[in-house]
């Protein structure tokens, strides 16, 4: 299952750059931050075709300030390399994920709240998903993570 899982992922698409022109965040609203994802998060929940999954796993992803994806299963980085970019400007953030030559881009959006990461990929198949919700009959996945340390 957990192979099932992994196959499922994707990496994160490219940052958006700034504008000098872009008016300042208010300051209720705090700023959106790509390097909010740089760190290690361990698997929560999947939720796809509108049920929740249990992994009999231990599953962690890991993002780098430089861009890579780290997957581990049980301690063990998979091998590969696998990238990520995210455009944390976008409502909702976008996420891709690439999993290497071989796989498809993964589209998502993602948020972060304190040390709860939510992610909602769609299959290969789908376009980028527009809420954080994985119903019955869709192609859309979605992960809950919790961080276990910043990098």
């Amino acid at each position: 299952m957990g192979r099932w899982v992994l196959g499922l992922t994707a990496l994160i698409g490219p940052v958006g750059a700034g504008s000098f022109i872009e008016a300042a965040p208010r300051l209720k609203d705090p700023p959106k931050d790509s390097l909010s994802l740089v760190g290690t998060w361990e698997f929560a929940c999947l939720r796809s075709n509108g049920s929740d999954k249990t992994l009999a796993v231990t599953f962690e992803w890991q993002f780098t300030a430089g861009g890579h994806w780290l997957i581990r299963t049980d301690g063990k980085t998979r091998p590969g390399e696998s990238r990520y970019s995210a455009d944390p400007n976008a409502d909702p953030a976008a996420i891709d994920l690439d999993d290497g030559p071989g796989t498809s881009l993964r589209q998502g959006i993602y948020r972060v709240d304190g040390d709860t990461l939510t992610v909602c990929i769609g299959s290969g198949l789908a376009n980028r998903p527009t809420a954080f919700e994985a119903p019955k009959g869709s192609l859309s996945f979605l992960y809950t993570f919790r961080r276990v340390r910043k990098d």
